[in-house]
């Protein structure tokens, strides 16, 4: 496996990582009410680690998937 393969795949891991990652965190403060819930009312802020959580797989996006934007 070539070198260019290892890191596509390791990129592909830690894109679904910080996705799953990020989701629970945001669960956790909000609660998974809200997750099942609608959300046509305000959406409270992140806090904490579930921000920084969230802005890491912003930049990741942005970074590696531009098409994402």
């Amino acid at each position: 496996m070539t070198i260019e393969l290892r890191m596509l795949v390791f990129s592909v891991v830690l894109g679904i990582v910080q996705i799953v990652a990020v989701s629970h965190a945001a669960s956790l403060q909000r609660g998974y009410r809200w997750s099942v819930g609608p959300r046509d009312g305000k959406t409270p802020p992140l806090r904490e680690v579930a921000e920084r959580l969230d802005r890491a797989l912003r930049n990741f996006t942005e970074r590696y998937l531009p098409s994402f934007r």
